[in-house]
């Protein structure tokens, strides 16, 4: 935590005045998201930056719109938002991804395109669109280890996140930590060690 001051201290002051659940904890805090949008902003500057022709951003609804709205403080080059509504379920045999392929016609033969999600967790949605427009790029904040151009983390645990536009049945998305539930404890220190001595080495870059 960049801060310095432990995991239990920010969670008792996040909830200290909440009236909402509580039985949930700090995976990545707010200061650790934002170093991961700035890195992902670094790399797209460094694809971007002799760019002279619009990027356009496509933010995938709901969860994308916190992210994408950080992420374009720190952006360099020229760009557009958009945003595309998205709803994955499961089906029978695979993951159903369904929005309006009209809406994505306009960008079709835009030569600057980049999908825009929080977190990447089966891939489906992403690999969908990319049928549709194969030379877009696609970022993401989290990614629980799919692999995708440009990445704020790409080792997230595989449990139930909530925060930084991820949401607990429709609530809770604008919590500015990453949280987590029902997450066992002792795998929890570890994925935050693992993250820690990671995050060490990127400062150092």
């Amino acid at each position: 935590q960049i801060s310095g001051n432990s995991l239990d201290t920010i969670r008792q002051q996040f909830f200290s005045d909440r009236q909402d659940e509580q039985d949930l904890e700090i995976l990545l805090t707010d200061e650790e998201l934002t170093f991961l949008v700035k890195r992902v902003a670094k790399q797209l500057n460094q694809k971007y930056q002799s760019n002279q022709e619009q990027v356009h951003l496509i933010g995938l609804l709901t969860g994308a719109y916190y992210f994408l709205a950080e992420l374009t403080k720190h952006l360099t080059f020229r760009y557009v938002v958009h945003f595309l509504k998205i709803t994955s379920y499961n089906g029978e045999k695979k993951m159903d991804v369904v929005f309006e392929k009209n809406a994505l016609m306009p960008y079709v033969e835009e030569k600057n395109v980049i999908f825009v999600d929080e977190l990447i967790d089966s891939g489906s949605t992403l690999q969908t669109l990319k049928k549709l427009i194969p030379h877009a790029d696609t970022c993401c904040c989290l990614s629980k280890g799919k692999p995708t151009q440009y990445v704020g983390c790409d080792f997230i645990p595989n449990s139930w996140l909530i925060g930084f536009g991820l949401d607990d049945n429709g609530e809770k998305r604008g919590y500015i930590h990453l949280m987590v539930k029902k997450m066992d404890q002792e795998q929890r220190k570890e994925w935050r060690l693992k993250f820690q001595q990671w995050f060490l080495n990127e400062t150092k870059k």
